[in-house]
């Protein structure tokens, strides 16, 4: 080969390429211009996304996670504590990474099915800022969709279809260690990939490449364990929660639907500790509880893929020109749409079988998990982003596109989502969990703290002196509560206060009138609504100036 020939072969692949590296180059400054200020206008999310990350960061101590809770999603957040070990800085490490990833990858497997650049390119832009993405905790959800989305690339490579659902079982595997539901569908698509496997007559590379995936399966359950082990609870806790939502909604009640919902279920359930036998016991509660989740699973699902995030609106542009975001939302249609037709669908349907298949077999766990527990955002973002990939697929060759300048239309996209999303230059926003933790480490307390609070876990951010006590453990009047959980300190909200444990216990009342007569200081937590109670002896410890 000439001098001549390499380069007009260089500059071939450059061409080839180059809309590719230019979609994906737009997606990832949209993403980054939408969340290069978020630690100025996001607080931190306590309870479930804390608690994975404590658990990531302190990996190389207490170990994995039971298999039912995220162990994957604990090593992935031990993974970047290595490079950003303040933890909360990582928290929105984390958040930033997630926001773009999924739609990363969104945008690599579409396009390995073969969908049109500019199509890709507004999806993916779409997915960045949409409600189910951004607005949406936590975040192992978002850690789950791109095992998915990646495994499903991978998967569209192999050309045999036991082969291929063999791959996607070893995904869904992998996936549910960050989500335990997609255990189902390994097991659906393992015996899918079994019977074509022998359906037909499979040679010996075939034969090996089965057995080669069998074993991984069986090593990764063996070290990881059981995903859906009943031992853990999780999935009666889960129904539980979410039946109180629905429940608190019906009757109206002062209970808190998550922090009460033990008494709630024992209340409706009796003594049931697994979702069947809360059917047994009360059929027409349950059934009540997955009607009210069928009824409002369509609405919520075309909120969180179609609406932007509008959780921060004074710091967002477009959610202030709403308008322009459907005006987009409507031509994104026309681009996908432009050239329906159903012999071109029925032409395309063989082509795409096995990936339609393969979406189909993703959409089952959350889907069932919207019904039966409740349609969560973080469950329906995993239903409609494969829906939505699907659907792309399937009217691959029906979308709009100019034979030429796609790279000019893909730069009018991200102009677009630019001028829709920056982060406007305002003051720091109202981050009380932030400036609450930077208050409570500037204490520079070294003994044991024993902290009631009600918000979900302060601790995960402090030293390994700081503890919960979480307000749903009251169980007793509140001085001997105080006295058998070493209650040392007290950071005290609005929803501590109205808590029905404790407004209507006298001593609590008389504690937070005069918390001097126990011997506890009262400080106001700076550009906070809450109140810290604590101990004398913690700030002033005899011998240290």
């Amino acid at each position: 080969m000439n001098c001549r020939e390499y380069q007009d072969n260089i500059g071939a692949i450059l061409r080839a390429v180059m809309p590719d590296l230019l979609g994906i180059l737009v997606v990832s400054i949209v993403s980054w211009n939408l969340t290069s200020g978020l630690s100025h206008f996001l607080d931190i999310g306590l309870y479930d996304e804390s608690a994975y990350l404590s658990s990531g960061v302190a990996l190389g101590v207490n170990g994995l996670p039971d298999a039912a809770y995220a162990p994957l999603y604990a090593v992935w957040y031990h993974v970047l504590s290595l490079l950003q070990p303040d933890r909360v800085q990582l928290y929105y490490l984390n958040y930033k990474i997630l926001t773009l990833l999924p739609a990363l990858l969104l945008y690599l497997f579409l396009r390995k099915q073969g969908v049109r650049t500019l199509v890709c390119v507004c999806a993916a832009c779409a997915l960045v800022v949409c409600k189910g993405n951004f607005q949406t905790w936590p975040k192992v959800s978002h850690f789950t969709l791109c095992i998915l989305l990646g495994g499903l690339t991978l998967a569209s490579l192999v050309v045999k279809p036991a082969l291929n659902f063999g791959v996607l079982s070893l995904v869904a595997l992998v996936a549910s260690y960050a989500r335990p539901e997609y255990f189902l569908a390994f097991m659906v698509s393992a015996c899918l990939s079994l019977c074509l496997l022998f359906r037909g007559s499979p040679g010996k590379k075939q034969l090996a490449s089965f057995a080669v995936m069998t074993l991984l399966a069986v090593l990764l359950i063996c070290f990881m364990g059981y995903p859906l082990g009943g031992e853990s609870g999780r999935s009666f806790v889960a129904f539980s929660q979410h039946f109180s939502i629905n429940w608190v909604g019906w009757t109206q009640s002062d209970l808190h639907a998550i922090t009460d919902s033990e008494q709630i279920a024992r209340k409706c359930f009796g003594s049931a500790n697994t979702a069947i036998q809360c059917l047994f016991n009360d059929p027409t509660l349950v059934m009540r509880h997955i009607i009210s989740n069928i009824l409002s699973l369509p609405g919520r699902a075309v909120e969180v893929i179609i609406l932007p995030s509008r959780n921060f609106s004074e710091h967002l542009r477009f959610s202030r020109l709403l308008g322009a975001y459907i005006l987009f939302i409507c031509a994104m249609g026309i681009l996908v749409f432009g050239k329906l037709r159903w012999s071109v669908i029925k032409t395309t349907l063989p082509l795409v079988s096995n990936q339609s298949v393969a979406l189909v077999i993703c959409v089952l766990p959350p889907l069932i998990s919207s019904v039966l527990i409740y349609p969560r955002d973080h469950y329906l973002l995993l239903l409609v982003v494969p829906i939505l990939a699907a659907l792309l697929v399937l009217v691959r060759d029906c979308s709009l596109q100019p034979e030429k300048n796609v790279p000019f239309f893909a730069l009018l996209v991200g102009v677009f989502f630019l001028f829709q999303t920056p982060v406007l230059s305002e003051p720091e926003g109202n981050l009380p969990v932030k400036r609450a933790i930077a208050f409570l480490d500037s204490l520079h307390i070294n003994q044991p703290v024993q902290m009631l609070e009600s918000q979900g876990g302060f601790h995960y951010y402090l030293a390994k002196n700081w503890s919960r006590v979480a307000e749903y453990e009251k169980s007793e009047p509140f001085l001997d509560f105080m006295s058998h959980r070493h209650i040392n300190a007290i950071m005290l909200s609005d929803e501590l206060r109205n808590d029905t444990r404790f407004k209507s216990d006298s001593q609590w009342q008389e504690f937070v009138a005069d918390p001097a007569t126990a011997n506890f200081l009262k400080l106001d937590v700076p550009d906070t609504p809450w109140v810290l109670f604590i101990r004398k002896e913690l700030l002033h410890i005899p011998g240290v100036p």
